[in-house]
């Protein structure tokens, strides 16, 4: 559960991580109780969104690798060091077929 975000001072939202949700750092399903009256204004549950606000939502962890823990980290820092020799072999080769070296 996070804590303390604030959308405006009448408004506290509450984040909780729901056991389908992809992201652990950041939680999508949240609610919004108003603190002046304590009422419970929204109610968001990504559990019972759309497929596509799903999908949306696994974008984030693996983007950052926290999804996969230290595998997925491992394997996109390996793919960075792809690229970038993919780069290097490309112009290496681009130079020997115009015979510059």
């Amino acid at each position: 559960m996070r804590i303390g975000d604030q959308s405006n001072e009448n408004t506290h939202i509450f984040r909780f991580q729901t056991v389908d949700d992809p992201s652990y750092r950041f939680p999508h399903s949240y609610i919004e109780v108003n603190a002046l009256t304590g009422k419970l204004e929204i109610v968001f549950n990504i559990d019972k969104q759309s497929t596509a606000s799903k999908i949306k939502n696994w974008i984030h962890p693996l983007h950052d690798g926290s999804i996969g823990g230290n595998i997925l980290k491992v394997i996109w820092v390996l793919s960075g060091f792809g690229s970038v020799a993919l780069f290097f072999i490309g112009i290496y080769r681009w130079l020997i077929r115009t015979k510059r070296i």
